[in-house]
């Protein structure tokens, strides 16, 4: 957001993680411009529309031995 993006989309399916990315967001005064999606990346992609999206970053769930399909 420091970078003038204009909307941000986090994705993270595990709840404890997305309640700290949840509170960190709620101590910015840009709120409206942060989405919360708590869910795997790939119902993401199917549920979001990415019309006017420019860049996507996906971190691999590393304790996971196969990342096909990712």
């Amino acid at each position: 957001m420091s970078r003038g993006v204009g909307q941000l989309f986090w994705l993270e399916k595990n709840r404890r993680a997305a309640a700290i990315v949840a509170e960190n967001v709620a101590k910015t005064k840009e709120v409206a411009r942060f989405e919360l999606l708590k869910m795997e990346s790939g119902r993401a992609l199917e549920a979001v529309d990415w019309y006017d999206l420019i860049l996507v970053l996906l971190d691999p769930p590393y304790a996971r031995a196969d990342y096909r399909g990712y």
